[in-house]
C-alpha cells in the first residue's frame, strides 16, 4: 500500500513553480537590530533591513495565505462537554470527548461544545454536531 508521504519528496515543486529561497534567519536579523544602538551600527542595520524588506513582505504574505488556507479547512473540530451551559471548557477542565459522545451529552445532562480549528473559541452545541 502506498502512503501519501511516499508520493512527494521534500523539495518537490509543481511544474513552472519558482525555486524558493531559504527563509531569512530571524535570529541573525534580531541580533543586528539589537546591535543597531551601538555607535556606527545604524547604517549597517538600515542597509540590511532595506535589502531584506521585500523578502520579509513576501514571507509574511505567504504565511498569511497559508494561515487562511489552514483556517478554511473543513473538519478540524474538537468536542468537549461541561456541566453547565455558561461555563465553556478550559485548560483546567477540558473534558474532551468524541463527536459521538458530544451527541449523547444532553441525555446525560451535560452541555456539548465544539471548537473549530483550535484557534476559535468554544461554541455551545444545542443539536447534533454534524
Amino acid at each position: 500500500m502506498t502512503h501519501v508521504d511516499d508520493l512527494h519528496e521534500p523539495n518537490d515543486r509543481e511544474p513552472g513553480e519558482p525555486e524558493q529561497e531559504p527563509p531569512l534567519d530571524l535570529d541573525d536579523l534580531e541580533k543586528l537590530y539589537d546591535l543597531s544602538g551601538e555607535p556606527g551600527a545604524l547604517p549597517a542595520w538600515a542597509h540590511v533591513v532595506y535589502l531584506n524588506v521585500p523578502v520579509l513582505i513576501a514571507e509574511l504574505r505567504e504565511a498569511r495565505r497559508r494561515i487562511a488556507e489552514w483556517e478554511a479547512l473543513p473538519g478540524r473540530e474538537e468536542f468537549a462537554t461541561t456541566d453547565q451551559r455558561d461555563i465553556p471548557p478550559n485548560k483546567h477542565h477540558p473534558y474532551r470527548v468524541t463527536p459521538g459522545e458530544a451527541l449523547k451529552a444532553p441525555e446525560k445532562g451535560r452541555q456539548a461544545w465544539v471548537r473549530r480549528l483550535t484557534v476559535h473559541p468554544w461554541e455551545p452545541i444545542d443539536g447534533a454536531p454534524f
